[in-house]
Order: C-alpha cells, then sequence, then structure tokens
C-alpha cells in the first residue's frame, strides 16, 4: 500500500503559513477572478452579533468573493481546492502555483465552499472543505462537487452576473473583528496591488451587512492607489487635490508674500492639477515621467538567455514639491507623498516597487535612500517583471515577496565568460543591472528636485528684494538672439492690446510671475514682434508648443522638461556655453513655428511626418542623455532647502 505524502493533519498544521494579513490572503482570490478574465469583483463582508461574557458585540463571520469571469466547469471546480493544481505558468497571468485558493482560505478561516458555473450556462457546482470535518476522516480526500445553487441571499446582493462565488466561513484566525476595518485596509492596499487593474477598467467594490439583511452598510468602490501619481483620471490623490485646491491651508501660505502674490499660496498651484476634471473624482498627475527611466526595458544575457526588466520611474512637479511654500512636505499632498514612502502600521509602503505582470509583489528602500529626508517622498520607482524571471527574483509562492538584495559592481563574482552560471549568480547579474538602473534613476531625479529648490529660493529672495524695494532681481526674457530672427508685426502695440493679450495669456501661464509675464509682453512690444516667446512650466510632456492668442502666435518653451531642465538650464547659466543654449532655443522656435505652419498648411499630410520626426529626435536626445554626463557646479542645499 502506498504511503500518504501528508497526513489529514497537514492542512491544520499549513494554516499559518506565509501571508503578511488577511487582506494579503484575500488578494489571492482577486488573483485568481483577475486570471479569469474577470471585469467586476464583489467582496461582500458579513456581521453577526455574538455574546461575549455579558457583552454584545459584532464580528465578522462570512467573507464572500464574486467575480463575473469564465467560470469552471467540473473538472476545474473539482480540484480548485487541491494544492498545486492551478492552470499554471503564464506571462499573461497573475498566478502560477495553484496554492492561492485553498492556502488563503485556511489561513483566515477553517471553511471555504466554493460555487461556479461556466460563463454563459445556469448550471451551478459546488464543492467545499471544512477542516474540522476532515480531520476526522482516515484519508486526504475532500468531496466532490455537486449541483447547486448558491443562497438566493448571497445572489440577491450581488450587482454584477457572478459566475464563480468563494465562500469563507468559520473565521478564527482573521486579524479583524469589524468589517468597517477590513474595508478600510483594503482599499488603499488592493487600490495600489491593482492599481495598473483598476486604472484599466477592473471594477471592485466591498460591502458590508448585518446578517445578510436589509441595505449595506459600508459600499466602497476601490480607486487606484497609485504610488508614481501619473494616472489621469480616477485615483485615491483626487478628493484630496480638490479640497487643498478650494481650501487654502493655513501652512500653504508664503507668510512673508502670500498676501501680496498669489503664486505664494499652495491652492494657486494645486488648481493646475484639477483644471477640467470632474469635483472631487478625478485629477490630473502630480508626478512627471522619468524620460530616461519610464518604460525603458533593460536585459542581461547569461548562458545565452536574455533576462528582461522594465523601469518606471517618476517624481514630483515643481508646482507640487514647492507650492508657493518651501515645505510642499507639510502640505496635506505632503503628507500623502510621505505615506507613500514610509506607510503606516496597517499600510506598509515604500519608493522602490516591484510587479508581476502589473500586479503588486513587494517593496522596500533596500538601503537606496534615506527615508528621513524629505526629498526622498516625492520620487517613485517601479521595476516590472513577467514569470520568465521568477526563478531569479526568488518569487514567493503566496507572491508576498521577491529576493531582491542591492548588488554593486564589487559584490559581483569573477565568473569567467564561457562558464555556466550557477542561479545565485545569474540572480547577482541581475540584481546588479537593476541597482545600476535604481540608483542613476534615483541621483536623476533628487538632482532636478533639488534644482527645484534652488530655483524657488532664489525667486523667494528676489521678490522679497522687490518688496522692500531692494533691487528688481533678474527678470528671464528670450534672448535676443532669438527675437532678432522672428517676424516684425506692422504697426504700433497699444496699452490696451497689451493688456488684452495679457488676461488673456495669464490663465495659460500661471506659473509664469505677473511681473515677468508684463515684461516679456512689454519687450515685444517694443520691438513690434508678432512671435511671443514664454519659458514656463507645462504639466505636458512637450518640449515646446505653439498657440495662437488674439492673432500672436505664442511659441512655449517648457521648463519641466527634462531636456530643458538637464540641457538648456546648465548651458544658459554658464557662461562659456551661454551662446550654444541660444543656438538650440533659436533651433527649437524655429521648429515649433514650422510645425505650427505645416499643419495648418496640411494637416493631414505633415502632422504624421513631424510628429515622427519629434519622436525620434525625443529618442535619440534620451539616448544620448543616458549615454554622457554634462557636468556643472551645484550648490549644497540644507535639508530645508531640499
Amino acid at each position: 500500500m502506498a504511503n500518504p505524502i501528508y497526513s489529514t493533519n497537514y492542512i491544520e498544521t499549513h494554516r499559518s503559513s506565509g501571508y503578511r494579513s488577511s487582506i494579503y490572503a484575500l488578494a489571492e482570490l482577486l488573483d485568481n477572478s483577475i486570471d479569469a478574465k474577470a471585469d467586476s469583483i464583489e467582496i461582500l463582508l458579513n456581521e453577526k452579533e455574538i455574546t461575549s461574557g455579558q457583552r454584545k458585540r459584532n464580528r465578522i463571520s462570512d467573507i464572500i468573493i464574486a467575480d463575473n469571469g469564465i467560470g469552471m466547469n467540473n473538472d476545474d471546480i473539482n480540484s480548485c481546492l487541491t494544492f498545486s493544481q492551478g492552470s499554471g505558468e503564464s506571462s499573461n497571468r497573475i498566478g502560477k502555483f495553484g496554492v492561492g485558493l485553498l492556502q488563503s482560505s485556511i489561513f483566515v478561516g477553517k471553511r471555504v465552499a466554493v460555487f461556479s458555473r461556466e460563463k454563459n450556462t445556469n448550471v451551478w457546482r459546488r464543492v467545499y472543505l471544512d477542516i474540522e470535518e476532515y480531520k476526522d476522516r482516515d484519508n486526504t480526500y475532500y468531496d466532490e462537487a455537486i449541483e447547486e445553487k448558491p443562497p438566493q441571499k448571497i445572489l440577491d446582493r450581488l450587482s454584477n452576473e457572478a459566475n464563480t462565488i468563494v465562500w469563507w466561513s468559520k473565521l478564527d484566525k482573521i486579524d479583524a473583528a469589524l468589517a468597517e476595518t477590513i474595508i478600510r485596509r483594503a482599499e488603499l492596499l488592493f487600490g495600489r496591488i491593482y492599481r495598473y487593474k483598476l486604472r484599466d477598467g477592473l471594477g471592485i467594490t466591498m460591502k458590508s451587512y448585518n446578517n445578510f439583511e436589509g441595505e449595506s452598510v459600508v459600499d466602497k468602490e476601490l480607486v487606484p492607489y497609485d504610488p508614481l501619481f501619473l494616472i489621469d483620471g480616477v485615483s485615491y490623490i483626487s478628493p484630496i487635490l480638490w479640497d487643498v485646491a478650494e481650501n487654502q491651508e493655513p501652512k500653504g501660505t508664503n507668510t512673508k508674500l502670500g498676501e501680496e502674490k498669489k503664486e505664494y499660496n499652495s491652492s494657486f498651484h494645486y488648481k493646475k492639477f484639477i483644471e477640467g476634471c470632474e469635483p472631487y473624482k478625478t485629477s490630473k498627475p502630480i508626478f512627471q515621467k522619468d524620460e530616461h527611466a519610464y518604460d525603458i526595458e533593460h536585459s542581461v544575457k547569461i548562458n545565452g538567455k536574455d533576462y528582461s526588466f522594465t523601469v518606471r520611474a517618476a517624481f514630483a512637479y515643481k508646482s507640487i514639491t514647492k507650492p508657493g511654500v518651501r515645505s510642499g512636505g507639510a502640505l496635506k499632498v505632503g503628507q500623502v507623498a510621505a505615506k507613500k514612502m514610509t506607510g503606516t502600521r496597517d499600510f506598509k509602503s515604500a519608493n522602490i516597487f516591484f510587479l508581476r505582470n502589473e500586479r503588486e509583489i513587494d517593496f522596500g528602500s533596500y538601503g537606496l535612500y534615506r527615508v528621513q529626508e524629505e526629498v526622498s517622498r516625492w520620487w517613485t520607482i517601479e521595476i516590472h517583471f513577467d514569470s520568465s524571471l521568477d526563478d531569479v527574483m526568488g518569487l514567493s509562492n503566496n507572491k508576498q515577496s521577491v529576493e531582491f538584495n542591492v548588488t554593486f559592481d564589487s559584490d559581483l563574482d569573477e565568473v569567467d565568460i564561457n562558464q555556466k552560471m550557477s542561479l545565485s549568480q545569474t540572480r547577482e547579474y541581475v540584481w546588479n543591472k537593476m541597482t545600476d538602473v535604481i540608483s542613476d534613476s534615483i541621483n536623476r531625479m533628487r538632482k532636478q528636485l533639488k534644482e527645484y529648490a534652488k530655483d524657488f529660493k532664489e525667486k523667494e529672495e528676489n521678490d522679497l528684494e522687490d518688496k522692500v524695494g531692494v533691487g528688481t532681481g533678474p527678470i528671464k526674457t528670450p534672448e535676443k538672439s532669438i527675437v532678432d530672427l522672428i517676424a516684425k508685426s506692422e504697426s504700433q502695440w497699444s496699452e490696451e492690446q497689451k493688456a488684452e493679450l495679457y488676461n488673456e495669456l495669464k490663465p495659460y501661464f500661471m506659473t509664469v510671475p505677473e511681473k515677468e509675464l508684463k515684461e516679456q509682453i512689454e519687450a515685444f512690444s517694443r520691438e513690434l514682434y508678432s512671435v511671443l516667446i514664454i519659458y514656463a512650466e507645462n504639466q505636458t510632456n512637450n518640449l515646446f508648443e505653439v498657440r495662437t492668442v488674439l492673432g500672436y502666435n505664442v511659441i512655449l518653451i517648457n521648463k519641466n522638461h527634462m531636456y530643458y531642465s538637464m540641457v538648456l538650464e546648465p548651458l544658459k547659466k554658464n557662461t562659456h556655453t551661454k551662446d550654444f543654449a541660444i543656438a538650440i532655443e533659436m533651433l527649437l522656435g524655429s521648429l515649433a513655428f514650422e510645425f505650427r505652419a505645416l499643419i495648418i498648411e496640411d494637416k493631414e499630410r505633415y502632422k504624421i511626418i513631424l510628429q515622427s520626426f519629434l519622436e525620434g529626435v525625443a529618442r535619440r536626445l534620451r539616448d544620448y542623455l543616458s549615454r554622457i554626463s554634462l557636468q556643472f557646479e551645484e550648490d549644497e542645499l540644507s535639508d530645508e532647502d531640499e
């Protein structure tokens, strides 16, 4: 007679394995639903009143997870509660090991029942496992599925056409007593783990009931929590942005200049991120992509095989880090960014995230940055990989962790080029590449954030000098070498024309100080130029744009663009390279003007051609900038300035 691999007590001893919390265990079932092509997942939590001594209190008694995926046939449902009987490894699937449903179920309770039907059919089957019943058996089998419809009280509370329903009960190990607590914790964690799925249309709702009677006590539709803060639309931070944009924070007013200049009040800056958005529901991104490290694939060739991963990095706009005050981190938006970096007791977090098939797996600081620095909260990095890197990354069987270690060149073993590498050596070389990519991006983003601090400090000091009458400070106006090339208008500008143009331009360029914008208009009107060049921050990824305002062509050069901040601005500040910067700006101005002219002349014919040309230039600039490092002296900044 064959010997069993495990006894009937195995499941009981296996219950404490692996999960960080009940929320992470619940995430396993969401993975299964997503792999089953569901676009709607509903989680119902039921509370019952229990008596403890002479006290009566509510406690979670049941959790239902229902989805409208493809459902299970008879073979599928009969194996769904068997360890390692999943659908296998695939780059298109989140799951791999086939242990998620059973392992997560027994982690929180003693009984799990699964109801399922194949999509577009009405034949329900049910299978279950009850640990209390199972341990009294003399074999390691559970009963086959039978035809049985889910209880009507459950179906009545589901808004979607559910095809699979998992029912957890006898919840003796769940780590929260109340449904409200589970929902509050899951709102942020699920919003982050499944941020890309939620962004792309997946619906996840959580509801709580008392004895599955009456209306739901809590009804929460989850939204993406994006640590890159790049989502344009519905996201966790949207209502927060609306609140701070419409209600001035006391700490967001610069006490020296705030009453006199609106750009020294935080709400002025936050308004840019809600313009044209749905009140308290949608908003614009508050971070921008690190163009040298966003959707860039990297690979390491080892033993004839390519090990590839993709990096995504983003950092905050200047209007977020310095929203009229030096310490944007002290404001509500800054606190959200801090929470993203440090986490809380029930919401662990960091700046570096690992994602497999766009599902978050792990996160940490890995010793690559100092959490104590305010500047660190303003950037985020994601490393994306698929199932081909599972072994190298040491993916845990419950998708709770990877085994990434920071690995510098000095840490690598010396390996002969013809030697076959072991798994541990392969990991070191892949991790070394990841370490280099992450470190480079951190340094690049930190440098840009420090430039924000330096620029803000200089502007604040200049405006303070203006206030007390000590000098006027430098006014940034277009380079004369550029404006000399631009055709002049035929008639003198009147004061009314200048005022009208200013009123039309100001809503588009709120970040340009009033005095500077008027000086630029005045300079062009004196020379009778018909084209106005403005240097201003722009929340798009375009280096330049052309707009027509009151018949004048306005060329906007984007100071927020990586190419401007990394190349043009340093060149302009250096007296030896200023002429080179002027030449580049002349080229940009000409390109912008010709682009607009050709589009007007023959939109369909030229738009695609010019767009392809500009994209090609951008790619080559990005490649060029990634290969070289332009070094300029940089002032040391205090922690406060950072």
